[in-house]
């Protein structure tokens, strides 16, 4: 009797290993079954592709046509979205889950490992909740996920990105630049305008930002508690608003650099710079109008300023500057700090 039910047993167990072997087989087979899918396009084709997960591959390349492929998507459509019969000008990607395949359900919430190849001088819309995304050699970026990093490089006209967790990593790319990160950091490397009006923006609520050669005439970067890193040569009469609450910031700058200076930072801080500095005043350059004039009166004599000895720093007496003066430190070269805020 023993004998009879161990036997059973066993059958029932090499049963069910050849079923599950099986459907491991088909499994694989599917998930092994790569979907591609082509269409003919205008160089300057706009591309959108919406879902919720996985990630999101663009390339660009020398062909007039998109192409999409992926191997965990259930379909892929490449949706005109123009009117007409030639190259289309502006494309919907569209992926259906392996699951929602029968009812073809919201391709904003899909799963899927996504690459594209699109032309050069495509637009490219990409909308995640959880993916990461990697974008390169293309005309215009537009980027929005949640929790993925994104990683764009070659973009020779325009990057709006945006992620609330993950961080963002732009490189050797050209035009007008807006980045934001609520909770991850900002790295950008080899950034240049492509038309003179361009300019440079990025923002992080708690993640770090670091720019290194960064071209634009105007530039503006702020965090709220982490670092802020910029380095690399200035743009001729550049305009920098560069900001941090809470984290350091530092700028690394040729020592052949000719810039002015407005700083305004809290009582606990301190400027420490290798450039010597020059420091001004300027709370009362400019006094407030009178709304009844009188006749010209001729002014009284203005006090005469306390001497300066070169380019160094001025030579008042340091028991006779403001508190947060002295707490600049300075070696080599000439800098201009309006210090209007402090005193």
């Amino acid at each position: 009797m023993k004998l009879r039910t161990i036997l059973i047993l066993l059958t029932l167990m090499f049963s069910c290993s050849v079923a599950l072997a099986r459907a491991d087989k088909r499994d694989e087979k599917h998930r092994g079954t790569k979907i591609e899918r082509k269409l003919a396009a205008d160089a300057q084709v706009s591309v959108s592709v919406c879902i919720s997960s996985g990630s999101i591959k663009v390339t660009g390349w020398d062909r007039n046509e998109v192409r999409a492929r992926s191997v965990e998507a259930g379909d892929i459509e490449l949706k005109r979205k123009d009117e007409g019969t030639g190259p289309a000008r502006k494309i919907d990607v569209r992926v259906t889950d392996k699951q929602a395949e029968l009812n073809h359900g919201d391709p904003c919430e899909t799963y899927s490992e996504l690459e594209l190849d699109v032309p050069r001088g495509a637009s490219v819309q990409l909308q995640t909740r959880d993916s990461d995304i990697e974008v390169a050699a293309v005309a215009a970026v537009y980027v929005n996920t949640q929790n993925g990093d994104v990683n764009i490089e070659g973009a020779t006209k325009i990057v709006e990105a945006g992620t609330l967790g993950g961080a963002i990593f732009l490189k050797d790319s050209a035009g007008r630049i807006n980045l934001h990160s609520a909770g991850g950091s900002i790295d950008a490397s080899e950034v240049r305008p492509a038309e003179s009006g361009d300019t440079f923006e990025a923002g992080s609520l708690g993640g770090e930002i670091t720019l290194e050669n960064v071209s634009h005439a105007q530039l503006s970067a702020h965090t709220l508690n982490g670092s802020l890193g910029v380095s690399g040569p200035l743009a001729h009469s550049g305009r920098y608003n560069l900001r941090t609450m809470s984290g350091d910031m530092t700028l690394t700058l040729p020592e052949d650099s000719s810039f002015q200076l407005s700083a305004r930072f809290s009582q606990r801080a301190e400027i420490i710079t290798d450039f010597p500095i020059t420091l001004i005043n300027q709370t009362s350059a400019k006094p407030a109008p009178n709304p009844n004039p009188s006749p010209a009166v001729t002014p009284a004599p203005l006090a005469t300023p306390a001497p300066r000895v070169g380019p160094g720093p001025i030579s008042t007496p340091k028991d006779e500057l403001p508190e947060a003066l002295a707490k600049v430190k300075t070696k080599k070269g000439t800098v201009v700090v309006d210090v209007s805020a402090l005193t």
